[in-house]
């Protein structure tokens, strides 16, 4: 390798520092490789190129650059969104014509999916532009090859497209089943640090992979999200707990991003040597829970589809909406309103733990006005071998337009969802940085999580049983406030109806 090359023109503006450490990196992933001299220099004129290209912008190109290490700031407290562009609008400008519609559900952090880069460049800026106006910030998924030194380029050239357009954070995309190597992930970090220091990276912690937490602003906490969804099929949280409990353990830095579901499959990264002490077989345990959400399992009332079923036991994951995962369409399709009920009690219970945790949390969109799968797909040819279109569908605005209409199965989702938020925003015991831990309740079904600061200690309660359980929680220093009826409540033997929630409150 001629390290002198690196020294000069075209890259005689970058630091010597970020072209040394990120030619080490470039040649130790692509070991052997042909024209990798010609590659490394076509990364490097593009990057050069890049900083030509920011020069000539205005002063205040790079989007927000305060906008670091969190959302938030003041007393908002930021509530996410993750929706594929090509979906939730005909057009960049039906998506922005929407952005009102956002507002109105409390979004402050947008994850897009499907927006391709280098094409309809004046509208993709103008749609930025007006989700900053609007105080909303924008991450972008992006399609991450590296299986040649060309695909990596492309990858870069497309993270550098979003960030001169005006987005705030890319996530890294890759395929089902493919993981991220540590090396592709720092290189894009110190590109982003050196020529695009307000672009940061959304990544993944989970028990499988690399550990990103070093790399990236924001994590999605792949790990928990499957814990909970174990929590639905077992009625047990002896997992879950212990999941809530050891993200306490970790630095606050970066943030987290908890939800239920995104765009992507639900993948069963379970701490199996935790499950294991209990004799649960991990191959068993995997078969039971794919059975259990595709509705093959005895009482289950969950309707999801198995990504590339071909191969059952090593399937890639689950593809499906967190409404038809919670029962939603099954009993919807009976006619049975007990049923429907009972599952919105269910998905409205998982949300509520969502907004408790500590970071911030995620709506996937379409789940707050209770959208279930859609199996339109399998009409069409090209779309029918990828299920992941189940949950891939279209906005559906009917829907949307009866989240104000009383007694609909949307207007509960959506009313209970920015009644959550609202609580959020008015108690510190709910703010991003919260101590958490939990309670022993006495009871497999049963979770509790406190957050507690200075000013105010809440406990969140969570059945996760069909039937009525009680939390044998013994918290003497009451009495406390129901956030959700407003009533006077002691923290003690709290019973609670099957799929329901409490959130307490005591003002110190």
């Amino acid at each position: 390798m001629n390290e002198q090359s690196d020294h000069g023109s075209p890259v005689r503006n970058l630091s010597i520092n970020f072209t040394s450490e990120l030619k080490w990196l470039y040649y130790e992933l692509f070991k052997n490789v042909p024209c990798l001299d010609s590659c490394y220099a076509d990364l490097l004129n593009k990057l050069q190129e890049n900083e030509h290209i920011r020069s000539s912008m205005c002063p205040d190109s790079d989007p927000v650059p305060a906008y670091a290490a969190s959302p938030a700031s003041g007393s908002t407290v930021p509530l996410g969104m993750v929706l594929h562009a090509d979906t939730f609008a005909d057009s960049l400008s039906g998506f922005e014509s929407r952005i009102p519609y956002l507002l109105e559900a409390g979004v402050t952090f947008l994850h897009i999916c499907s927006l391709p880069a280098h094409e309809k460049e004046e509208e993709i800026v103008r749609l930025f532009h007006a989700c900053h106006q609007a105080g909303i910030r924008v991450c972008i998924s992006i399609k991450t090859m590296f299986h040649s030194p060309a695909a990596l380029n492309r990858t870069i050239s497309d993270m550098l497209f979003f960030a001169d357009t005006g987005a705030d954070f890319m996530y890294p995309e890759t395929l089902p089943g493919q993981r991220l190597k540590p090396s592709v992930l720092r290189i894009l970090k110190i590109i982003c640090e050196t020529v695009r220091p307000s672009f940061r990276i959304v990544g993944d912690r989970s028990h499988s992979g690399i550990e990103m937490k070093y790399e990236c602003s924001f994590l999605y906490t792949a790990n928990l999200m499957s814990a909970i969804w174990n929590s639905v099929a077992t009625g047990n949280v002896a997992l879950l707990k212990y999941e809530a409990d050891h993200c306490t353990l970790l630095p606050e830095d970066p943030l987290f991003l908890n939800y239920l579901r995104r765009q992507d499959l639900l993948n069963w990264d379970l701490d199996y040597a935790f499950l294991g002490s209990s004799g649960i077989d991990e191959r068993v345990h995997r078969h039971f829970l794919n059975d259990f959400f595709t509705g093959i399992y005895p009482g289950s009332c969950s309707r999801g589809n198995l990504f590339h079923a071909g191969s059952y036991g090593t399937s890639s994951g689950l593809c499906g909406t967190t409404a038809s995962f919670c029962g939603i369409e099954k009993y919807g399709f009976e006619g049975n309103r007990q049923g429907v009920s009972a599952s919105v009690d269910l998905m409205l219970m998982l949300y509520a733990l969502v907004f408790s945790l500590p970071g911030i949390p995620v709506v996937c969109s379409g789940d707050e006005i209770g959208m279930v799968n859609d199996y339109s797909y399998r009409r069409k040819k090209e779309l029918l071998s990828d299920d992941r279109y189940l949950h891939h569908s279209r906005f559906r605005t009917d829907l949307a337009e009866k989240r104000h209409q009383e007694g609909t199965v949307p207007n509960r989702i959506f009313t209970m969802l920015m009644t959550l938020c609202q609580i959020r925003r008015e108690h510190p015991g709910l703010f991003l940085s919260a101590p958490s831990w939990t309670l022993d309740t006495w009871s497999s079904s049963t979770l509790a999580l406190v957050r507690e600061t200075k000013a105010e200690k809440f406990i969140g309660l969570y059945n996760f049983s069909s039937e009525t359980d009680v939390a044998w929680i013994n918290e003497q220093d009451g009495p406390y406030t129901d956030l959700l009826s407003g009533d006077s409540a002691e923290a003690q033997g709290v019973s609670l109806p099957p799929y329901s929630f409490r959130w307490l409150l005591k003002s110190k």
